[in-house]
């Protein structure tokens, strides 16, 4: 009897309700990608490399890849940014330098907790 039901709802309801029963996923326009990296030869505060990125985009580019700095602990951090801007972030990373270091990416993925394993791994 639940089924008949279920059947009975709008178009949008089965979808809600396919989306809590499977577990599928609602993309959007502003899918996220993840870029972890490292620095090598160096160390900086947060606000530092936030400086530094602020620094290396334009004001353009910022607004349309929105960079962001997830996570950051003394030499290596994880970098959000919009799917549309992923290539010319990366490039903009690994053209930024912190003292007497470079930064360099590790990989690039849509979820967060693959970008902290990458990280993770990187260490052992």
């Amino acid at each position: 009897m639940k089924y008949l039901k279920f059947l009975h709802k709008p178009s949008w309801a089965i979808y809600k309700k396919r989306e809590s029963l499977f577990g599928v996923m609602v993309v959007g326009e502003d899918r996220q990608r993840y870029i972890s990296f490292i620095i090598e030869g160096s160390e900086t505060e947060r606000r530092g490399m936030i400086n530094a990125i602020r620094s290396e985009f334009s004001r353009d580019e910022y607004e349309n890849i929105k960079p962001w700095l997830t996570v950051f602990e003394g030499d290596k951090g994880i970098v959000r940014c919009k799917h549309t801007g992923k290539q010319r972030a990366l490039e903009i990373l690994n053209e930024i330098k912190i003292g007497d270091g470079n930064v360099k990416t590790i990989i690039t993925t849509g979820t967060i907790k693959k970008a902290k394993k990458a990280l993770k791994d990187y260490d052992e």
